[in-house]
C-alpha cells in the first residue's frame, strides 16, 4: 500500500502555519487555513491536528513557565524504521497520511515483505481510534484480486497497527491512463473491486487516483485499490467530531459534502470525477481552495466533457456525466447499469488490443485465445492452424505460438 510522502519540509511548513494560526482569531483562522493549505488535504489534517493539541494540552516549560507544543514530527509520530511490531520487522517509511504512518516491514514468520499502517496511540482521541479499528473491519470482510488485502491487525507498545500486502508500484495519480483505451480498462477493474465491496455493503467513500496504484497484469494494466481505511456501511454519514467531512474535496458527491448518508452512488460520483479528468484533461470543479471546490460539486453545473474531448466516441461523454448528477438517484443505480452502458457508448479497437496482448505474450510458448476468434471468417487477430475443435472443444483453447498467425 502506497501513502503520499510527508517529508520534512512539509512537517516544517505545518509548524509555520501553526505558529500564525495561534496568533488569529477563530474567526480569522479558517480562512487563513485555506489560504496556506490550499487544496493539500493532508498538510490542513496535521494542521488542525496540531491546533487541536495546542488549544487541549498545556504543558508547562520548566525555564520560563510558558506553554509548550508539539511540533508536527512530534505530534505524527517518531520513525519506527528498524524497530519490530511483533514479529513484523520495520524495512523504511513508504509515505504518511490522515491516519496514520505507512511502513514497508519485513515478515519474519512467513518470510514475506507486508505493508503495515501505524499510529501512535497516544496520540489519538478515542474517535479515531475507533476509525482505525473500522479500517480493520471493513477490509477484512473483502476479498478480491483488484483490493488490496488485510493479513493481520494488532497492538504493541502502545501503536495499533494494520498488515497489509506490499505493492510496490506508483498511483493513477502519479501515472495515469494515457488514453481512452487505458482509462476505460482501468475504470473496468476499478468497477470490478467496486461492486465486490459494495455487495458486502460497503462504500469506499475517498475513490481518487491516488488510491488506486497500478501494476504489471498479465493483459496489461492491472490495479489495486487502497484504502479502505473510510470504507462505512451504506447509511452512514462521514463526519468527524469536530463536524468536518473526511474525504478528497476534489472528487467528493454532493451528498458526501452535506454530510448525508451515503450508498454507493456516493462512489459512482467518484468515478465520475476520476473519468472525466482522464479523458478531458483537468478537473470538473477547480478552485482556489476545498471550500470552493465543494461548493461547486453542490451547486455547479458539469462543464460538457466533449468541450474538452471532441473526439470521445458518440455517447461516452453522457455516460460520464450521469455519473456526475447532483441526485444520487439522477446517476446509476449500481456498477453493473454503469458498465452495460460503458460497453454501449465504447467499442475498444478489439483486433489492435489482441495483437498487442500477443507480442506481449511472445516469450510464452502457448497462450489461450477464445474460440469465438478461431478459423472464423469475421474473427480479428489470431487464428489457429487446423481445428482445435476436434481436439479441445472448450471456450478457451491453448495454443503453440508457432500455429498462431496474425491476420493483416
Amino acid at each position: 500500500m502506497i501513502a503520499s510522502a510527508m517529508d520534512e519540509t512539509r512537517f516544517d511548513d505545518a509548524d509555520r502555519i501553526l505558529q500564525s494560526a495561534l496568533e488569529l482569531s477563530a474567526a480569522d483562522r479558517e480562512s487563513y487555513l485555506d489560504r496556506e493549505c490550499g487544496d493539500d488535504d493532508e498538510l490542513r489534517a496535521l494542521v488542525e491536528r496540531l491546533l487541536l493539541h495546542a488549544e487541549s494540552t498545556q504543558r508547562t516549560l520548566a525555564t520560563r513557565g510558558a506553554l509548550s507544543r508539539p511540533t508536527a514530527r512530534e505530534l505524527i509520530g517518531s520513525d519506527l524504521t528498524g524497530t519490530s511490531l511483533d514479529r513484523y520487522r520495520i524495512v523504511r517509511e513508504i509515505g504518511r497520511g490522515g491516519m496514520g504512518v505507512v511502513y514497508e516491514a519485513h515478515d519474519g514468520r512467513l518470510q514475506r515483505t507486508v505493508a503495515i499502517k501505524v499510529l501512535e496511540a497516544r496520540q489519538l482521541d478515542p474517535k479515531a481510534h475507533e476509525r482505525f479499528l473500522r479500517e480493520a473491519r471493513a477490509a477484512a470482510a473483502l476479498n478480491h484480486p483488484s483490493i488490496v488485502a488485510l493479513y493481520d491487525a494488532g497492538e504493541a507498545s502502545g501503536h495499533p497497527f494494520l498488515v497489509m500486502e506490499y505493492v510496490p508500484g506508483e498511483s493513477l495519480e502519479e501515472r495515469p491512463p494515457v488514453n481512452a483505451d487505458e482509462a476505460l480498462r482501468a475504470a473496468r477493474l476499478v468497477c470490478g473491486a467496486l461492486e465486490h465491496a459494495h455487495g458486502r455493503g460497503l462504500v469506499h467513500r475517498d475513490l481518487k487516483p491516488g488510491n488506486i496504484l497500478g501494476v504489471p497484469g498479465s493483459d496489461g494494466l492491472a490495479i489495486k485499490l487502497t484504502d479502505m481505511g473510510i470504507a462505512l456501511s451504506p447509511g452512514a454519514s462521514r463526519m468527524t467530531r469536530t463536524g468536518t467531512i473526511t474525504g478528497t474535496p476534489a472528487y467528493m458527491a454532493p451528498e458526501q459534502v452535506l454530510g448525508r448518508g451515503l450508498d454507493g452512488r456516493a462512489d459512482l460520483y467518484s468515478l465520475g470525477v476520476i473519468l472525466y479528468r482522464w479523458l478531458g484533461g483537468r478537473l470538473p470543479f477547480e478552485g482556489a481552495n476545498p471550500l470552493s471546490v465543494v461548493s461547486q460539486h453542490v451547486h455547479a453545473p458539469v462543464p460538457p466533457l466533449r468541450e474538452l474531448a471532441p473526439g470521445l466516441p458518440d455517447g461516452l461523454d453522457r455516460v460520464v456525466e450521469r455519473l456526475l448528477a447532483k441526485e444520487p438517484d439522477d446517476r446509476y443505480p449500481d456498477i453493473e447499469a454503469l458498465w452495460q452502458q460503458f460497453q454501449k457508448a465504447y467499442k475498444p479497437d478489439v483486433r489492435k488490443d489482441l495483437i498487442e496482448r500477443i507480442q506481449k505474450l511472445m516469450h510464452e510458448k502457448t497462450m489461450m485465445i477464445p474460440l469465438t476468434a478461431i478459423n472464423s471468417p469475421a474473427a480479428v487477430g489470431p487464428r489457429v492452424k487446423g481445428d482445435p475443435y476436434k481436439t479441445q472443444p472448450l471456450l478457451w483453447y491453448t495454443a503453440p505460438l508457432e500455429d498462431i498467425e496474425l491476420q493483416e
